[in-house]
Formats: structure tokens, C-alpha cells, sequence
């Protein structure tokens, strides 16, 4: 099967996070994917559902596919499509946002990821995992009774 969206990638990229996960393994690596299976569930609602109709919101569009931050994310995904995670994912989201740049590269900001960090990585991505199924779901339901009527 050719993986051809967000969706697709963040699919494969989950599966082997949690499979590493559910080994024991604790690499600063998985901590960075973490964020990164996140960011790409987020990608995809917006990239398959938001159809933007001026030049503003093309460039809106275009500067939320570059960024790796959630709370950008959520807010896009919220504010422009309507579409909102429940207080905990939210929170989750939070605490792993910084780690696609500070699990990864050595400086100030730096760290080293523990197994805790990892246990709340694994419940972060589950939860943006099965908010994102939900809310993909929900929209293509209203487009399929939208269809219909």
C-alpha cells in the first residue's frame, strides 16, 4: 500500500513508536517522533478538510503545514475549522510540543528523555491519535449527509 497522506504517515510512524514503546526502549528520538505522529494526525485534517477560499487563507494554510507546533495546530484547528481537543489531550499536547527540537539536537535547551517522559509521550499520542479518528469521522459523516440532502 503506498502511503499517499498525513494520515498514512502518521499511521506507520505510530506503529512503530508504540511498538518501541511497548519493548521498553527510551531514546530521545521517540520523543521527537511523539510530537511528530501528532503534528502529522493534525496535518492531515487540515491538508484533506480546509479549503481555503481567499489569498489570507491560503497563506494561513500554507505557514500551519510548516510548523511543527501544536498549540499552532490545535488553534488552526479550532478558531478556523471548529474542530477542538478536550482539556487533557490539550494538556497533553502541551508537555510534548518542545520535544522535536530539544530531544533532538544538543545545546541550552537540551535534554535527555527519561522512561516517564516516554509514558507520557505514549499517552499523548494515543489520545491526539483517537481525538483526530473521532474528528475525522464526525466530518465525514456531515459531508456524507450533506451528500444526501
Amino acid at each position: 500500500m503506498a502511503m499517499t497522506s498525513y494520515l498514512d504517515f502518521a499511521e506507520n510512524d505510530y506503529k512503530y513508536f508504540m511498538t518501541s514503546y511497548e519493548y521498553g526502549i527510551v531514546a530521545n528520538a521517540m520523543a521527537a517522533d511523539a510530537q511528530e505522529i501528532c503534528e502529522k494526525y493534525m496535518k492531515h485534517v487540515i491538508d484533506k478538510y480546509f479549503e481555503p477560499e481567499t489569498e489570507e487563507e491560503q497563506t494561513e494554510y500554507d505557514i500551519h503545514m510548516r510548523t511543527h507546533n501544536l498549540n499552532k495546530l490545535m488553534r488552526f484547528l479550532d478558531q478556523r475549522m471548529g474542530l477542538n481537543f478536550d482539556r487533557e489531550v490539550k494538556a497533553e499536547m502541551q508537555i510534548i510540543n518542545g520535544y522535536y527540537f530539544t530531544a533532538r539536537y544538543p545545546g541550552d535547551e537540551s535534554i535527555e528523555v527519561t522512561k516517564e517522559d516516554l509514558d507520557v509521550c505514549a499517552d499523548a499520542v494515543e489520545h491526539c491519535r483517537e481525538s483526530i479518528l473521532k474528528m475525522i469521522q464526525e466530518i465525514e459523516n456531515e459531508l456524507n449527509e450533506n451528500e444526501k440532502s
